[in-house]
């Protein structure tokens, strides 16, 4: 690793813009995991199958005569699962096709990619706060919050790399994905940290089983200051100001060199 000077890592520090939206935007999209996944068995739990509320509530430490209930919950938790992971995969190919595309027609607006990916993940809030409130629908109906989040999913982490690649000066790019890595790495057991502690907690709203709106909502702060973040920290012209200080002085040199405006005859 090459030795960095102050003002190398002064340098360095005024790049991690993009990481603190790439933390912020993880966090949102992260954390309505466990509390989503716990929403729908207790929806079946109760909703489905008439289960008892105390026992709904601490199902996984129920005696064995809710064996049979606590099997038919959770096998409706695993199909659930494997739905929205296919939701969420399929659409990835004709995703990536115009992500290269506008990555190649719009290499100045790569910002807007960024911020597309928590705008879906607020929309996916709204929606799964509406599944808590209105408990007695389905749980199979929590699929329909994925369909939006599915069409953005690789938008944030392919803008980000092609962002992080872009702005980074080439002797600080190895230290500038480590560090990149670093938050991606700390974001996913801190979103389930703080989702479970916030669920956990007493419900914010008295009609509910569960804190399920609390951690929505906290995911949700999240996902708006990402977008905040990147409306004002995050900029897309950048990366041309090197290309036109080489234009200017390039035209300098042809103004100074008349002989750089001659055509050339072999």
């Amino acid at each position: 690793m090459p030795k960095l000077s102050k003002n190398d890592l002064l340098e360095i520090i005024s790049l991690l813009r993009l990481d603190v939206f790439f933390l912020l935007a993880m966090l949102g999209s992260s954390m309505p995991s466990i509390t989503i996944n716990q929403l729908a068995q207790d929806k079946w739990c109760l909703n489905s199958f008439s289960g008892n509320r105390s026992v709904c509530l601490d199902l996984a430490n129920s005696g064995t005569e809710y064996e049979s209930l606590r099997n038919e919950v959770l096998k409706k938790a695993t199909t659930l699962k494997m739905y929205t992971t296919i939701l969420t995969t399929i659409p990835g190919i004709p995703t990536s096709l115009f992500l290269g595309y506008w990555i190649d027609t719009y290499p100045g607006h790569i910002r807007y990619l960024l911020t597309f990916g928590p705008i879906a993940i607020v929309i996916q809030d709204l929606m799964i706060i509406y599944q808590c409130v209105h408990f007695e629908t389905g749980a199979m109906s929590l699929l329909y919050t994925y369909v939006v989040p599915a069409i953005t999913s690789s938008l944030v982490a392919t803008g980000a790399f092609t962002y992080a690649t872009r702005k980074t000066p080439a002797k600080y790019r190895a230290i500038r994905f480590t560090v990149l890595e670093i938050f991606v790495i700390a974001a996913m057991p801190l979103s389930s940290s703080i989702g479970g502690l916030l669920l956990g907690m007493k419900p914010w709203l008295s009609s509910q089983l569960r804190n399920y709106v609390g951690v929505i909502v906290v995911a949700a702060s999240f996902s708006l200051f990402a977008i905040i973040w990147s409306a004002i920290m995050i900029t897309d012209t950048s990366h041309d100001i090197p290309n036109k200080k080489m234009r200017q002085q390039t035209m300098k040199i042809v103004k100074i060199n008349p002989k750089f405006n001659q055509p050339r005859c072999d």
